[in-house]
């Protein structure tokens, strides 16, 4: 009899991801930028790369496509602060800017490499943003510092105005 062989073929859904090293930035800076490689030939055969923070209800942080940024589905707190490439899905480098960067922008970002719906590549990076905020004893001693000087400063101007005003009163005699 005859008989049909099937053979299976093991299917692979393969989706990369790798860790960046966190970054950390101080409140008040310009901007911070969130690193995210890729090889171009993933970049370029890919559909988008969108930026995420799961922790939000609405998680997209910047999205483009190989058309340009689609902004539509971007959480409102991250409106006209971000920043990609415009040759990012050509060149492999997707990493983000994000300006004016506060401490209520720390936490995980997903930096998510697409080809039509679905992940090819994920890089995670953790950003801490940081106040400089001083111990309350440092900010002390800086007040102390900052009084001593402005004393010394208007004692100084005090002696030269007096010295000025008996260099007058001795010209005039």
């Amino acid at each position: 009899s005859d008989s049909v062989r099937t053979r299976s073929v093991p299917l692979c859904v393969c989706v990369f991801s790798s860790h960046a090293s966190g970054v950390e930035v101080f409140v008040g800076e310009e901007s911070v930028l969130l690193p995210c490689q890729v090889p171009a030939n993933v970049s370029r055969s890919s559909t988008a790369v969108v930026w995420d923070r799961d922790e939000f209800k609405i998680p997209t942080v910047h999205m483009r496509l190989q058309t340009g940024d689609e902004l539509k589905d971007q959480n409102q707190r991250y409106f006209s602060r971000t920043i990609m490439s415009d040759k990012a899905l050509q060149t492999g480098d997707l990493s983000l800017t994000l300006r004016n960067p506060a401490v209520s922008d720390s936490g995980n970002y997903t930096c998510i490499v697409r080809k039509y719906g679905q992940d090819e590549k994920r890089t995670e990076v953790e950003l801490t943003v940081k106040d400089l905020n001083l111990p309350g004893h440092i900010k002390v001693i800086l007040g102390v510092l900052i009084g001593l000087i402005l004393l010394i400063g208007a004692v100084f101007g005090f002696c030269k105005f007096r010295r000025n005003q008996r260099k007058k009163r001795g010209e005039g005699k």
